[in-house]
């Protein structure tokens, strides 16, 4: 709109310059002309000032209407945003139950059976032994449908000679996720575009700029969907930690006399002995042959002076 203001504008000018030039090279009826020229001067003056009155409402109307326009949009996007909010929370059940039964491997069994009967799954399983008495534990961890999390709660409960402890959780996800389908409906209109402006690019740079821009919004895509379909399996199976410990005590049982060995231990701790009375006679072997040289000019010294003192003693003994 301003360039074609601005090409009337010129046009209008150029045709009053042109009358008055015409006025002042004509010599005939000269007070006429100028009437003339100045009514057409004063004519076309008060017709650029309507023009530029009318272009600037119509101005004022576009920007009236455009605003009105995006308010419509605004208003129609939040409608559309409640209408996409589910019917039915989107919620993600945890439970941990801990109990105390007769039997761990029948209670085990019971579970496993129950969760496949149900169509869930078994994520980990595992049994250990601690405490006095060596009292056995196990632990089990199951992905359960949504519909059935109660159901598999109650029945551990009620197979379970008593129960220790029970904790059941629940987040609600219904908003995070109606804001990933937002901001995925936004990228890919986003990709979309990116693949027009792809189409008529023609010089590299558009193209590797354009190429990159994509390559980021894709990746946007992927990991918001990644996100949905992960709290899309996380309200669909409840996840339940069942600990289990068994109220037995396992009790010893006596030897017989297979198990005893004495005869093997008997001879297993002679020859021990023997072998440690042997190795310290090598040692005690090994350390005065190590030591002779020392040793030998020791004792013969100490047998001269012995020899010496005895004899002393002998001569005063005599007197």
């Amino acid at each position: 709109m301003g360039v074609i203001h601005l090409i009337r504008y010129s046009l209008k000018l150029f045709l009053i310059g042109f009358a008055v030039f015409i006025t002042a090279c004509s010599s005939d009826s000269p007070s006429a002309l100028n009437d003339a020229d100045t009514d057409m001067a004063e004519d076309a003056s008060y017709k650029m000032a309507n023009d530029e009155a009318t272009e600037e409402k119509a101005l004022g109307f576009e920007g009236e209407a455009e605003e009105s326009h995006e308010q419509e949009i605004a208003q129609e996007d939040e409608q559309v945003v409640k209408n996409q909010l589910p019917d039915v929370q989107m919620i993600i059940y945890t439970g941990h139950i801990q109990v105390e039964v007769d039997d761990l491997t029948t209670m085990n069994e019971t579970i496993r059976t129950k969760v496949a009967k149900l169509g869930g799954y078994v994520v980990s399983s595992e049994e250990y032994v601690s405490g006095e008495g060596e009292r056995r534990h196990g632990r089990i961890q199951l992905r359960i449908p949504q519909e059935h999390y109660e159901e598999m709660m109650q029945f551990t409960e009620e197979n379970s000679a008593k129960v220790m402890e029970k904790v059941s959780n629940g987040q609600d996800v219904s908003e995070e996720y109606v804001d990933l389908e937002s901001r995925l409906r936004s990228k890919e209109a986003v990709e979309e575009r990116l693949l027009t402006f792809m189409d008529q690019a023609k010089k590299t740079e558009d193209l590797l700029k354009i190429s990159n821009d994509l390559s980021a919004v894709q990746e946007d895509i992927e990991r918001i969907k990644g996100r949905m379909d992960y709290l899309d399996n996380q309200v669909a199976f409840s996840t339940i930690t069942i600990n289990i410990q068994e109220n037995q005590v396992k009790v010893s049982e006596l030897q017989g006399r297979d198990d005893l060995n004495t005869g093997e231990k008997a001879q297993s701790l002679f020859m021990n002995t023997v072998n440690f009375l042997i190795t310290i006679g090598s040692g005690f072997v090994v350390f005065l042959v190590g030591l002779s040289p020392i040793l030998i000019p020791l004792l013969i010294a100490g047998g001269f002076i012995w020899w010496k003192v005895r004899t002393k003693k002998r001569s005063h003994s005599n007197e």
